[in-house]
């Protein structure tokens, strides 16, 4: 058949022969919108299904906008009066988890702030009875604090059951137990290694036992400005143990970076047992001087404001072949005048705990929140102590350790036990005699103009590493 000769078919719809409703038209596309933000006509944006384009006109109008905000918000701040506003409250949470309230009376410009407490979601140990602490030292090859070991101690890696019965489990539990072990033993070797390094370096003719107690105060109030004129202080004298009340997380951070304390002392606390939280008490000795034996924390009998006490035994090496076992104690005693009696059982209790020590010398220091009038006092010497300052001065006159009262609230306390010798199998025949006591912190910290005019500090008021002067005292042991 020819090309030409081909029939005329008519093709027909195949939804209509089947019966079938022919599908919908697809629809059509979106058109593209104009939206209109303002009544600046150079701010449009114009907007479509799959993408959004902004002028380069409307984002140079937009940042010059921002930037008149700003400096508009700027002068608005530095017009700000505070005196003028109502009377307002302001809740603040410091970084150790404590909660203040300030209150800013209307029309005074007079504003007070009131501590309300821990946060509710802060969770920190407790420590409701006696409780064995290790000390820290600082490990410079794994550069961080860790529990202080002397060289001879045994080390024991105990391995924990198995997690699951399953075999796949056991065997990825093994595997995880096995990489622990082997980074424990590393640890364990590197802190072995600078503790065989640090005895080696023990001053076998060190018969000059010295001390630093101090409240460093626990108030922001310029905190580390007068921290770093309070380590200054520690650093010069360098005593064989230093013990600190009313210390904070805060200041146990900043303590703990000292590159002074890492190199020459061990720590009762590195931060992570919540000794000194919300505030407390912390012990720094000499590991050049000082064998630490045991170390507890204790909290007081009586006390309605978490008071408690750090009791410490060491070996003390005074002589190349001698040694003598001596125990102390650093406590905060309980505050307010209305809280005599507490501060007497508070006092005995520590005193008990000392004597069961068995130590041939004993000493208690810190800050006892009484002066030398009051009640308290008459319990001294019935617990056998001697008060260092009174062996050396018939008054109080030049012992003031409290600045915004009159009062020797700081003191060092310390006493012989002739009979230890005998009972703790030593052949300790040492002797005590007390050589030295001086106030330190006296000197005021040097404060720029700029500081000054934040915190509203007149240019001659003087400002103290503490609201208390330290103490510095030496025995000599014979």
């Amino acid at each position: 058949m020819n090309r030409s000769e081909e029939p005329n078919i008519e093709i027909k719809d195949t939804n209509k022969i089947c019966g079938l409703t022919p599908p919908p038209p697809p629809p059509p596309p979106p058109p593209n919108k104009q939206l209109k933000l303002s009544n600046n006509p150079n701010i449009i944006i114009t907007s479509s299904s799959t993408s959004t384009t902004t002028t380069s006109k409307f984002v140079h109008n937009q940042q010059n906008k921002n930037n008149e905000s700003k400096i508009d918000f700027t002068q608005q701040l530095l017009k700000f009066n505070r005196d003028q506003l109502l009377k307002t409250k302001i809740k603040i949470r410091t970084p150790d988890g404590r909660v203040f309230e300030e209150q800013l009376l209307a029309n005074s410009g007079q504003s007070f702030c009131e501590y309300k407490g821990l946060d509710e979601y802060t969770t920190t140990k407790i420590y409701n009875q006696v409780t064995g602490l290790s000390s820290f030292s600082y490990c410079k090859n794994v550069k961080s604090w860790v529990p202080y070991i002397r060289a001879t101690s045994e080390f024991e890696i105990q391995s924990p059951p198995p997690t699951s019965t399953e075999a796949v489990d056991q065997k990825v539990d093994e595997q995880q137990q096995q990489e622990k072990e082997e980074k424990e033993e590393i640890l364990v070797a590197a802190i072995k290694e600078q503790v065989k390094e640090r005895e080696k370096e023990m001053e076998n003719n060190h018969n000059i036992l010295t001390f630093i107690t101090f409240n460093v105060w626990f108030d922001q109030y310029f905190w580390k400005e007068r921290a770093n004129h309070l380590f200054k202080i520690i650093k010069e004298k360098t005593p064989d143990i230093v013990c600190l009340q009313e210390v904070t997380p805060v200041f146990l951070d900043y303590l703990t970076s000292q590159l002074w304390v890492k190199d020459n002392y061990c720590l009762s606390d590195n931060g992570n047992l919540d000794t000194v939280y919300p505030y407390g008490v912390v012990v720094l000795f000499k590991f050049k001087t000082m064998f630490l034996e045991s170390m507890c924390i204790c909290p007081l009998p009586s006390t309605k404001q978490s008071r408690k006490t750090l009791c410490c035994t060491f070996k003390y090496k005074y002589n190349k072949n001698k040694s003598t076992m001596i125990s102390i104690a650093t406590a905060h005693f309980e505050s307010l005048d209305i809280n005599s009696s507490s501060r007497v059982r508070q006092f005995n209790y520590i005193s008990d705990h000392l004597d069961s020590s068995n130590s041939n010398h004993m000493f208690i220091m810190g800050d006892f929140n009484f002066g030398t009038n009051y009640i308290e006092n008459d319990e001294i010497p019935k617990r056998s102590f001697n008060d260092l300052w009174c062996q050396f001065n018939n008054t109080d006159d030049n012992g003031y350790t409290y600045i915004k009262k009159k009062n020797r609230v700081d003191r060092i306390l310390f006493k012989s036990n002739n009979n230890s010798s005998f009972s703790n199998g030593t052949n300790d025949y040492s002797t005590l005699m007390p050589y030295q006591i001086s106030l330190i912190g006296g000197d005021p910290i040097p404060i720029n103009e700029h500081s000054r005019s934040l915190e509203n500090i007149a240019a001659d008021e003087l400002i103290y590493p503490s609201d208390h002067y330290g103490l510095y005292g030496k025995f000599i042991i014979n």
